[in-house]
């Protein structure tokens, strides 16, 4: 066997050898060219089969296709030249012919790498992934399975990197393809690269190339929109490619030269967004990347500009049928405030000037852009579900009438909300505790909309009733193997409750679609659960909001050390709050008195016991049994020694012992001791 193995690389080096030579030469001969490379691919092919371990060190995969960028690049260069001659007659017929060589050369190459995949799927059978690939190409051949090696789990991961890399080239051929052999009278066929694409990208999520790659094909339509895009998706990869970043910045400046010299930003022929929000929004992004390079920061119109782009995508939304433009500005605008943070990490030793300045310049402006277009969305949804809200409260409520409360541009709002709130949820704590040095504007403002919001929707829905998302939605494909979001925030979204990953929606069921929206208003309002129940590294609260007889409230200038008084706006908005504490009950399961053992964010209350605590003035500390509303039957009962508390008080409710988290498609009640 080794000594086959080794012949086999003999052969693979000598028609490396051979195809190189040929390369070489000056002049074109495509069927020695030919000749050479099927023996090439073959060798490498042979290998892969023979011993898949020994084919990885030689880096067989790599050297096959950079014999065929060789060849590639000599075609290339041939045309070149015939263009520039090609006003004579008989240039130009030479010209077609060699063109139809090309075509002919780049057309074998996809068929031997779609081949190539399907011989991996055939003889490497324990890979479901890369079989299920390898069958959309076609039949696969079988193999007996006494003639299959076991397949490791190292092995695996080589052959899906391999797979991987193979579907990258199949989709830079056809590239290849539509730029240098144009039809004459007939557009760009892009539809070929791009799903090579996509199936790579399906293969390893965490890989950016994918994206990078389709940045090439929109810049090469003039879209810079979908170029940026795609750029801060390869880059905000977990395994982004090495030139994503100075891909990133050489767009920005040929954004900004463009809009200097007055010239267009968009497709051709694109509808999906208008082309003044397209202006706006990239030179907005190209102005805050350029602020955070240069010494002189200016950016005099900032604030005017982000308005005009609020204002903008508010008009899109109402008057422009639903597609993906919208989410891509969302996933943009705070994959940028991410990347200029990161930016600043990174620069904080070698360069604290301009790390300073991507902070205080360029992230904040970035953040500016995201808390203003949140705060638009949830004004949005508000504006179209005030409507719905019934006088008397929660009514019970069948699947079919909470989707009626649905209108048309609440399908488009909530995709963009739920990626808006796994940014909060991602990032409260640092603007929390930025707050001082990053001033925003808009932030007070956006808390208040915030709980606005979600009170709306626990008043219009019956939220114990809602499904819970059991697979991917559509926005969640931005957010599985993205860095920009953390990953204790990510979980929520893309895994179930026993850890599992979820899966992606298969069926195509036009009511679903409908459905999903439900699950979307339960996951905005758990996650502002989520945000008001949890804290710090510090221990103190991230976001100045708390959950109180069944509404969110905005909590303003609430000092942490010093008694207050809470305003009458406040006061009376917050009637009780669910705590737990086993200690509040005795044997016979009554009330008993108990002293309150920790600081109060109002001040020392400690030791004070709770019958000081005026029974006659409820906002500030009656006790009573309850079962809340919003949870459903069976409840904790005594013999599980188990009670329900509402203590009418914010101040004591925020820093007692244990909490409740809501949780679940039944919303149970499971207790933890902090």
């Amino acid at each position: 066997m080794e000594d086959t193995i080794q012949e086999a690389v003999k052969i693979l080096d000598q028609s490396e050898k051979d195809l190189t030579t040929a390369v070489t030469q000056k002049e074109l001969s495509y069927d020695q060219l030919e000749n050479h490379t099927a023996k090439f691919r073959n060798a490498c092919s042979n290998l892969f089969v023979l011993d898949l371990q020994t084919a990885i060190s030689e880096n067989t995969d790599a050297r096959l296709w950079a014999a065929h960028q060789r060849v590639n690049s000599k075609f290339r260069s041939y045309l070149a030249t015939l263009r520039e001659q090609s006003t004579k007659k008989k240039k130009y017929v030479e010209r077609r012919k060699a063109e139809t060589i090309y075509e002919t050369f780049l057309k074998s190459s996809i068929r031997f790498y779609r081949a190539f995949i399907q011989r991996l799927a055939a003889h490497f059978k324990d890979v479901p992934d890369i079989f299920n690939i390898a069958r959309g190409f076609g039949p696969i051949e079988s193999t007996p399975i006494a003639d299959s090696p076991p397949v490791s789990g190292e092995q695996k991961l080589l052959l899906r990197r391999s797979c991987h890399a193979t579907l990258i080239h199949l989709g830079d051929l056809s590239r290849y393809r539509e730029i240098e052999i144009p039809k004459k009278g007939k557009q760009r066929n892009w539809g070929p690269a791009i799903g090579y694409y996509d199936l790579a990208y399906r293969l390893i999520p965490a890989n950016g190339l994918a994206f990078q790659q389709q940045a090439v094909i929109s810049l090469a339509e003039n879209d810079h929109f979908t170029t940026v895009y795609n750029l801060y998706r390869a880059f905000t990869s977990e395994i982004p490619p090495s030139t994503a970043r100075g891909n990133l910045e050489l767009e920005f400046k040929k954004i900004h030269t463009r809009f200097t010299q007055n010239e267009s930003l968009s497709a051709t022929d694109s509808t999906s967004i208008n082309p003044e929000l397209e202006r706006e929004f990239l030179t907005y992004h190209a102005q805050c990347f350029r602020d955070a390079e240069s010494p002189n920061p200016g950016f005099p119109n900032r604030e005017d500009q982000c308005h005009k782009i609020g204002a903008a995508l508010v008009q899109s939304l109402r008057t422009m049928p639903y597609d993906s433009a919208t989410k891509k500005m969302c996933f943009i605008n705070i994959a940028a405030s991410h990347c200029a943070k990161q930016f600043a990490t990174d620069e904080a030793e070698s360069n604290p000037d301009r790390a300073m300045r991507r902070l205080l310049v360029s992230y904040k402006n970035l953040q500016d852009l995201n808390i203003h277009t949140f705060t638009l969305l949830l004004q949005l949804l508000v504006d179209e579900l005030g409507s719905a809200v019934p006088d008397q409260g929660v009514v019970e409520l069948d699947e079919a009438s909470c989707i009626a409360r649905l209108t048309p541009l609440c399908g488009k709002i909530l995709p963009l909300l739920r990626l808006y709130s796994l940014w909060l949820l991602s990032t409260a704590q640092f603007i929390h505790e930025s707050m001082e040095a990053i001033k925003h504007p808009g932030l007070e403002g956006f808390f208040d909309c915030y709980a606005n919001a979600l009170n709306i929707l626990i008043k219009a829905f019956p939220l114990q009733k809602l499904p819970d998302s059991e697979h991917l939605l559509d926005e969640d494909h931005l957010i599985s193997s993205s860095v920009i979001f953390s990953t204790p925030a990510k979980s929520r979204y893309i895994q179930q409750a026993d850890g599992k990953p979820k899966s992606r929606r298969r069926e195509a069921d036009a009511k679903r679609t409908e459905v999903e929206m439900l699950m979307r208003i339960k996951d905005l309002v758990k996650d502002g659960l989520f945000l008001v129940r949890r804290r710090g590294d510090s221990g103190e609260e991230t976001i100045p909001l708390v959950f109180a007889n069944m509404q969110f409230v905005h909590i303003q200038n609430v000092p942490n050390s010093t008694p207050q008084t809470v305003d009458d706006r406040v006061e009376s908005s917050i009637n009780s709050a669910v705590v737990h504490d086993n200690s509040v009950l005795s044997h016979d399961d009554s009330l008993q008195p108990t002293p309150i053992t920790r600081q109060s964010r109002t001040g020392d209350m400690e030791n004070q016991p709770m019958s000081s605590f005026s029974a006659s003035k409820p906002s500030i500390g009656t006790i009573r049994n309850t079962s809340p509303s919003f949870l459903p039957e069976p409840f904790p009962g005594p013999a599980c020694r188990l009670h329900w508390v509402i203590i009418e008080t914010w101040h004591v409710t925020w820093d007692w012992n244990c909490y409740a988290k809501w949780i679940g498609s039944n919303a149970f009640v499971r207790w933890h001791r902090i």
